[in-house]
């Protein structure tokens, strides 16, 4: 009969709405779930970041100090031979203004 029809497509109806609420649940934890996969995933690569710009940061200090013991040995070798360069020219002023050694 027609009420059974529409009964049945009432039912029907109900149904349909249903599996559409499940399928917009379904939707929306497959949503959240990928949102929080993409949030680990860019917390992860934040995480790798942070670590090569460490590594870089300190093979750059490691770099500069290896400069800077260079200077500085270069500066000491320097001063050396500036030392050694003044005590020769004071050994020949002073052999130049003293008077000859006499035997007796």
């Amino acid at each position: 009969t027609k009420a059974e029809q529409e009964g049945m497509a009432k039912e029907a109806a109900e149904a349909a709405r249903s599996a559409a609420g499940v399928a917009l649940e379904a939707a929306k934890a497959a949503k959240q779930s990928e949102e929080a996969e993409r949030r680990s995933k860019d917390e992860r690569l934040a995480r790798e970041a942070a670590e090569v710009a460490e590594m870089a940061r300190q093979g750059e200090e490691q770099r500069l100090a290896n400069e800077a013991a260079e200077v500085t040995e270069v500066a000491r070798r320097a001063e050396e031979e500036w030392v050694e360069r003044r005590a020769a020219e004071g050994v020949r002023r002073a052999e130049e203004v003293a008077p000859p050694f006499e035997e007796e």
